[in-house]
């Protein structure tokens, strides 16, 4: 696990929202499961360190889009998760009045521009983001979350290119789980490490250990300066494992046993809890009321959720225009 140089609050704090993340998917998995949430559902279980190790570098300020996979990613920016809660059960208390579901989740009041539906959809959006920023003179950066699939669409291509000729600030973050639905990465790009791409772009591009939460952190932290000092954009590729299934239902049958063996032992959770162990920065109690803690702000509100009201025709119609910002 990489060395650098980071405040004890801030370890506690990215520890604490790996396991935020974690307790989240498992427990929208077992309400799905029980039918009490509806539409599809797309889990990052095992990929926590990417998520929470991209985010720890960015500023309040800072914009994120996700994937479809994106639970992880707005916990890991900061966002209110009884509000997502809302959304996942089409409550008006979430950030979209409950109708954005799964796949559109967001929080505008930290930046997370919320999710993409179609594959590859959102890096260009993010691109558009750093054009404002840079145009306005800021030093905002913006983040693309996208995966192994993705990085082969024609609108990431693009994007890439686009941002790298005009030195846009902005950090190409590729999670890549080695699946893309029941295909194999290496049966659908040449290249054993997609961020070897970023040369033919003139831009930096870098693999690192995506169960790494520290080499995350590392690998973005450099890719966030660069951005704000105005060198342009950077790809980092987090190479990690998917332990469940493309969407809901999908048994992975197709999947190797040693992958998930492998995947298995390399738990980012554990990796960095025992690190933190070791260097004395937690203790195993402290860890375990982390755990505890976690579970139950999860439970509370998805409990309170329940409650909630549902939206009425108003909310349904609004939002139509333009002018009616949520």
């Amino acid at each position: 696990m990489s060395e650098v140089s980071l405040s004890r609050e801030k370890l506690v704090d990215m520890y604490r929202k790996m396991w935020l993340a974690r307790h989240h998917d498992v427990w929208v998995e077992d309400m799905k499961t029980k039918g009490q949430i509806l539409g599809s559902m797309h889990l990052a279980t095992g990929q926590e360190a990417v998520s929470v190790g991209a985010c720890a570098p960015l500023n309040d300020d800072d914009y994120t889009m996700h994937t479809h996979r994106e639970h992880q990613q707005l916990i890991a920016k900061g966002a209110d998760i009884g509000r997502m809660a809302g959304d996942m059960l089409g409550k008006v208390t979430g950030c979209a009045r409950g109708k954005g579901g799964h796949m559109l989740l967001f929080d505008k009041d930290v930046h997370a521009l919320g999710a993409c539906g179609i594959v590859g959809g959102g890096v260009p959006v993010a691109v558009g983001y750093a054009m404002a920023f840079k145009v306005l003179g800021t030093k905002q950066v913006s983040l693309a979350f996208f995966g192994d699939g993705a990085a082969n669409e024609g609108s990431v291509h693009e994007a890439m290119n686009f941002a790298a000729v005009r030195k846009y600030p902005i950090i190409f973050l590729c999670e890549n789980n080695r699946w893309g639905l029941t295909c194999p990465q290496h049966e659908q790009a040449a290249v054993e490490d997609l961020a070897d791409r970023a040369r033919g772009y003139g831009i930096p591009g870098v693999t690192v250990n995506g169960n790494d939460v520290l080499a995350v952190y590392e690998a973005v932290k450099l890719a966030v300066d660069r951005a704000r000092a105005g060198d342009g954009p950077s790809m980092v590729e987090c190479q990690t494992w998917r332990m469940r299934g493309m969407g809901f239902g999908d048994t992975m049958e197709y999947v190797p046993k040693e992958y998930l063996e492998e995947g298995s032992r390399q738990d980012p959770i554990c990796l960095f809890e025992k690190k933190l162990v070791e260097k004395g920065i937690l203790t195993v109690e402290e860890a375990r009321a982390i755990e505890a803690e976690t579970k139950k702000t999860i439970e509370d509100a998805y409990e309170a959720a329940k409650n909630a009201p549902n939206p009425d025709e108003s909310v349904f119609w609004a939002n139509v225009y333009a002018a009616e910002i949520c």
